[in-house]
């Protein structure tokens, strides 16, 4: 049965060239917390379903369509102000609407305020954290696009090398599969997870010697796969590099990950360079220069400096899957050794920031171990009681999934 409540439909024009669409529902029965709500992929789009999980569990809810709206190409084209709003400037417009907006319904304002969001979502939970640490209390951020421009660099550098010169695919579907089952033969002897051997890789990281040993496999067990398939997958599996200079630009592929999944969202390409880009034309040197240097200051979440939200209190739990081949985990990784580094050990940076490893997760599904159980739950124990989220209330261990301490 679908809770009761009212919505609030806003349109904020953060500047003169963009404007910002956000969903505001007021469940009746009302727990005093709101939750603000991330999208996925490019936004564009405002759905009361993506709410309701939340306003079942009593609630108040919003989110934006980050002002991409109504198509995320043409309003983003040569246009800054879409992609602040895009970056970090919409969520922040309607988390300050959406208190409002409860205030004035309920007659009070919210007495927490959670943000709770995945991928893109993820993406505007780091940059909440980092930018407006006042907006909430704490943060839930599951696979989370935070290193986005650089993460849409790995997508273009998969999609060309997953085609042949005169642009058709360059793996078919069985080949893809060798190279799959290869990479799981590769990992067998070295997996200890519970039920991974020959079905997930669980495993955040891999060393160059492990994919050629995977590489190898798969060109024993498939001789279909001639120099252009396998000067492909050390380029997959590698992940993208600066044509000039050589520097590491994002992670590769996971072992066993979904090639085309890891071969779309190429929508940022043509923010910068037209509507009718031509994405085997974009090179790894002078325009992926470009491209980062406009996207990157707006678009990324990569700022460790997370004092002003932990001095106030705010608390933040992260995940992400080993087999995520649309999102890889790597970064985040990054991100908390960073982290770590600066806090001076993991253990610092854990008193209010937990991430959690899941093997064998994908960006949506997979074999492995799929979601922590309750999370906002837990996040909610953790801010409003001091009960710290520990792995009896999660489906794995926690000493298997986090890094003990910085990289």
């Amino acid at each position: 049965m679908k809770p009761a409540y009212a919505t609030e439909t806003i349109r904020v024009a953060t500047s003169p060239k963009s404007t910002v669409g956000i969903l505001v529902a007021m469940p009746d029965d009302w727990n005093g917390r709101f939750v603000g709500v991330g999208s996925g992929g490019e936004g564009g789009v405002l759905d009361i379903r993506s709410l309701e999980p939340y306003l079942s569990q009593g609630y108040a809810a919003a989110m934006t369509d980050l002002g991409t709206a109504p198509n995320a190409i043409r309003t983003g084209f040569a246009n800054p102000e879409v992609w602040r709003d895009f970056g970090h400037r919409a969520t922040h417009a309607m988390t300050i609407a959406a208190k409002d907006c409860i205030a004035r319904h309920y007659g009070r304002p919210p007495r927490f305020s959670y943000f709770s969001g995945a991928s893109t979502g993820g993406q505007q939970a780091f940059s909440e954290a980092q930018r407006h640490p006042e907006d909430y209390d704490a943060i839930l951020a599951g696979v989370p696009a935070h290193c986005r421009a650089r993460l849409h660099a790995y997508f273009l550098w998969n999609w060309q090398h997953l085609r042949t010169p005169d642009g058709g695919r360059l793996f078919s579907h069985d080949q893809e599969r060798s190279c799959h089952r290869a990479c799981l033969e590769a990992f067998a002897d070295m997996e200890s997870f519970p039920g991974a051997r020959m079905r997930f890789v669980s495993t955040p990281r891999w060393t160059p010697d492990a994919i050629e040993r995977a590489i190898g496999i798969a060109a024993r067990a498939d001789p279909s796969l001639g120099a252009p398939h396998i000067d492909a997958l050390r380029a997959l599996y590698s992940g993208p590099r600066h044509r000039a200079t050589g520097e590491k630009i994002f992670d590769g592929i996971p072992p066993a990950g979904d090639f085309a999944k890891a071969a779309r969202n190429l929508y940022l390409f043509n923010w910068i360079f037209g509507e009718e880009t031509d994405y085997s034309r974009i090179d790894f040197g002078k325009s992926i220069d470009l491209y980062l240097a406009r996207l990157s200051p707006d678009l990324d979440a990569e700022d460790t400096n997370l004092s002003a939200f932990e001095s106030a209190g705010g608390k933040m739990i992260v995940y992400a899957g080993t087999q995520d081949s649309i999102v890889p985990c790597g970064a985040t990784l990054d991100y908390f050794g960073r982290l770590a580094r600066l806090r001076g050990s993991a253990a610092a940076a854990r008193r209010f920031f937990r991430l959690f490893i899941l093997p064998g997760r994908e960006h949506f599904g997979g074999p492995g171990i799929q979601e922590l159980r309750r999370p906002l739950a837990a996040l909610r124990r953790w801010r409003e009681k001091g009960v710290e989220p520990n792995m009896e209330g999660v489906s794995c261990t926690e000493h298997r999934i986090v890094p003990l301490e910085p990289v």
